[in-house]
């Protein structure tokens, strides 16, 4: 009976064990290779475009070493950067949309300034309540940890939609204006549209112009990673 029952916990472990192993192969699969639509808003923040989300850019916070998992939740809610009170703890998969399997030592885009360490997540692991997911931003793998470690964090927050300039009368005549990141514009006339000196689109910005006549001035400035596109109404 003792040999049974030996055979039998031996087996079980190895069951769980394989489990445990395909549950984060599977989440080390789904880890992007690239992170696109990624914007520097020169305020301490990154933009990301393609998730909506606000990331805080700076590793100064981990300075001092590391925070508990508790710790780290109370530092983010706690959080005001740059007018911004509703920072929080990502969840795993957000915290994973910014690794970058590209890149190495640190497996992230160089937007962001970031350390050689796990980052906290506010994901629990679900089979034991005393753990909680962590991206390594070493080699951007995912792993669960001991709550009370003390590791690294970074806060996100959901991005304000970006406001439109408001394209007013007909003909359309633009001088001065900056279409801002994050935004997705449309400007139309029955007439004609002038696009004249010192109108800027922001990266991560997608602008469409529709007329019969459009005219492009010289000062016109697209930067890259910005869309625009132009067609007849």
């Amino acid at each position: 009976m003792d040999e049974q029952k030996v055979r039998w916990d031996m087996k079980r472990k190895m069951i769980l064990m394989f489990v445990l192993a395909l549950f984060a192969f599977i989440f080390y699969l789904e880890v992007p290779l690239a992170v696109a639509g990624l914007h520097d808003n020169g305020d301490g923040t990154v933009s990301d475009t393609v998730t909506g989300l606000m990331w805080q850019q700076g590793d100064g916070q981990n300075d001092g070493g590391g925070y508990t998992w508790e710790e780290a939740l109370g530092y983010c809610e706690s959080l005001e950067l740059p007018n911004h009170n509703d920072w929080r703890l990502p969840n795993i998969r957000e915290l994973q949309s910014i690794t970058d399997l590209g890149r190495y030592a640190p497996a992230i885009d160089p937007l962001f300034d970031c350390s050689l360490a796990n980052y906290w997540s506010s994901s629990p692991w679900v089979l034991n309540p005393y753990q909680s997911w962590a991206a390594d931003f070493n080699d951007g793998r995912l792993r669960w940890r001991d709550k009370p470690l003390q590791f690294h964090v970074r806060c996100v927050r959901e991005d304000d939609p970006a406001s439109c300039f408001e394209c007013t009368g007909d003909p359309v005549e633009l001088q001065n204006v900056t279409f801002q990141a994050v935004a997705n514009c449309e400007c139309t006339a029955t007439t004609s549209i002038t696009i004249g000196s010192q109108v800027v689109i922001k990266s991560g910005a997608i602008v469409t112009f529709k007329a019969p006549s459009i005219t492009v001035q010289p000062g016109f400035l697209v930067e890259k990673g910005a869309v625009v596109k132009m067609g007849q109404q």
